[in-house]
């Protein structure tokens, strides 16, 4: 983590979230906790290789973690590290980007 994440958990704008389930092994393990900056992409743009934390449902109680594999306009188009375990953009189509809760910028072990 650096300077920069640690200055915006410190301000609240990074919060911890569990990692359930195993769609994104062997990158992030069920269980592990990683932090998230809610407010990544208030004035960035998503870029592909990022780990995300999403929503497609907004009627949907939980969100997603996963990679952006690519960017097509205004939409995402997300997968799991383990395509055998995920639940991703080759089901549920793509993303639209404000369907984006943030960016997953830390783990622990």
């Amino acid at each position: 983590m650096g300077i920069g994440d640690f200055t915006n958990w410190l301000l609240g704008r990074v919060k911890r979230v569990r990692v359930a389930g195993f769609s994104m092994e062997p990158t992030l393990r069920d269980g592990q906790t990683v932090l998230v900056n809610y407010r990544a992409y208030t004035r960035n743009k998503p870029t592909v290789g990022d780990v995300v934390l999403a929503r497609w449902n907004p009627a949907h109680p939980y969100p997603t973690i996963k990679r952006i594999v690519d960017i097509e306009k205004d939409e995402c188009i997300l997968r799991g590290d383990n395509p055998a375990q995920s639940t991703d953009s080759v089901e549920l189509g793509p993303l639209p980007n404000d369907g984006l809760l943030g960016r997953v910028v830390c783990s622990f072990p």
